[in-house]
């Protein structure tokens, strides 16, 4: 009976929060009841609550050995894992629990989630709808849909899921703001804004929302507001991604001539690419800059870091007083669109590797057009902004052109296009940044996709034209064809999502156009 009076002021404790008592006295029972089944599971699911995983995987697994027919416990026991990131282990749990309560609509969604870490996003969008089938006011069920018909592409849908959402949840913020990722996905930024303002204003204490702002802002070239939205990313929860932290304080365009101030890539090569273009700026502000640069990039940087220390990003840095993201200079030096320092070339190919590109790549009598159609796979959009290589068939069939490829990792589904068409490849000859460069300086146009050879060529002046997909990145602003940032840039936009064909019969004709007039 004791030991019964000791359970309940568990559960008490547990209902009303108090999870570091309720799990002392869970242990008090197992000590005296080693196989209390319950007390297993509760104290992991307080344990869960405290993000004490590995312990609450421990529990997890007592109870289900104790168990092994419980659903709601495999359940706890597969989510478990799933935290760990144990996703294959936590699938074969949930599969279980599925089996064994095909009518639980809980097991279904927690089914999804895993598969949805898994990368199975049409099987998990298959377990959403199950478990919305048994409970059609399953409001996690169907932001997890929602979730889940954005990485299939299916925006429409995806909009559709979250009007139920919110339909069931009016006050639910963080659907607001995903409702918001939706219209965005659609083009329709205005919308989008308002779903994020209606997020921050259910949650004002969450910057997500806000930033999300920022980047729709930026699109629409509101770069007074917008830049100062974007700042947001550095604080906890804003971005999905870890951001470098400093203890030095942040740098905001002030005059320092006796401070010494640190400049930091944060993002993608050719987010730092873009943005060295403030370095001779940044000079004039500053008694001195380190600037802290992924080492591939080293080769491209000529005399604009002249009286500036460069340092590998993960080596050693030396003492500083204020610090930057490269990113945030656009903020720091209170950037608009008409002040933008677009002045090019301000990268430039190291000329002790022009001869090994001049006899690789001679000049020829007709245009040699330098090619990228794929983004790097560590970019998490690059489903986004990647053609298929046999999409580039009609370019290649234009006579009077010759074409080189400028990238250097392949996907496996365009290696046997690649071997058949007319294409040459330079990745055999290409150590960093600093070769493509001198490759690029070989070609008389770049036609390549959102990528850092994008940057590279246009930081070059060399003439780029730009492959976007519909929802494009904020720096292409929209409905431009021309960039503000790359003066020798013209941008080709899909119409609609996903439709790469109107682009590639654009960028035809204008390939076409320029074989006809360099052979005439």
């Amino acid at each position: 009976m004791l030991l019964q009076h000791v359970y309940q002021r568990a559960l008490d404790h547990h209902q009303n929060g108090r999870l570091l008592e309720a799990i002392t006295d869970y242990d008090t029972v197992i000590t005296h009841q080693s196989n209390h089944t319950q007390a297993h599971n509760n104290r992991g699911a307080a344990l869960a609550a405290l993000n004490r995983n590995e312990e609450a995987l421990a529990s997890f697994t007592r109870a289900v050995a104790l168990d092994s027919h419980n659903a709601g416990m495999l359940i706890n026991l597969g989510m478990a894992l799933g935290k760990l990131g144990r996703y294959t282990e936590a699938l074969e749990r949930l599969n279980h629990a599925v089996a064994l309560a095909p009518d639980n609509a809980d097991a279904h969604h927690n089914h999804g989630i895993v598969l949805t870490e898994l990368d199975k996003h049409s099987e998990a969008l298959q377990s959403f709808e199950q478990a919305i089938a048994l409970a059609p006011n399953f409001v996690q069920a169907h932001r997890s849909r929602g979730l889940a018909l954005g990485k299939l592409d299916r925006f429409d849908e995806k909009l559709a899921s979250y009007d139920r959402v919110i339909a069931l949840a009016p006050n639910f913020a963080k659907a607001h703001h995903e409702r918001g990722g939706a219209l965005h996905s659609l083009g329709r930024h205005a919308e989008a804004v308002e779903c994020f303002d209606r997020a921050s204003t259910l949650d004002p204490r969450v910057p997500a929302p806000q930033y999300s702002k920022g980047m729709t802002l930026l699109r629409f070239g509101d770069y007074e507001k917008g830049l100062a939205l974007y700042e947001l990313r550095w604080q906890p929860g804003a971005v999905p991604r870890e951001v470098r932290q400093f203890t030095q304080p942040p740098w905001r365009g002030e005059i320092i001539t006796d401070k010494t101030l640190l400049l930091h890539a944060e993002q993608g090569l050719g987010d730092s690419l873009q943005m060295l273009r403030y370095l001779p700026l940044v000079k004039t502000k500053a008694a001195h800059v380190i600037l802290d640069l992924p080492k591939p990039l080293h080769s491209t940087l000529g005399t604009i870091v002249d009286g500036i220390t460069v340092i590998e990003t993960g080596q050693p840095l030396p003492s500083f007083d204020l610090q930057c993201g490269l990113m945030s200079l656009p903020f720091a030096c209170s950037t608009r669109l008409s002040t933008i320092p677009a002045q090019v070339p301000y990268l430039a190919a190291p000329h002790e590797r022009l001869p090994k590109w001049g006899a690789r790549l001679p000049r020829l009598a007709t245009p040699r057009v330098g090619l990228v159609w794929s983004s790097g796979s560590l970019n998490p959009d690059s489903r986004h902004r990647t053609l298929a290589l046999e999409r580039l068939a009609p370019w290649l069939r234009i006579p009077g052109l010759t074409f080189v490829s400028l990238q250097v990792e392949y996907r496996e589904q365009d290696l046997p296009e690649l071997s058949r068409l007319p294409i040459e490849r330079l990745h055999d000859a290409i150590s960093d940044f600093g070769d493509t460069a001198a490759a690029i300086t070989r070609c008389d146009l770049v036609i390549s996709v959102d990528t850092a050879v994008a940057h590279l060529a246009g930081a070059l002046g060399k003439p780029v034209w730009v492959l976007l997909p519909h929802v494009a990145d904020w720096r292409w602003l929209m409905d431009r064809s021309d960039s503000p940032w790359y003066p020798t840039a013209r941008l080709f936009r899909q119409s609609n999502n996903g439709n790469w064909g109107d682009v590639i019969t654009a960028v035809a004709g204008e390939l076409s156009t320029l074989s006809s007039h360099w052979i005439a």
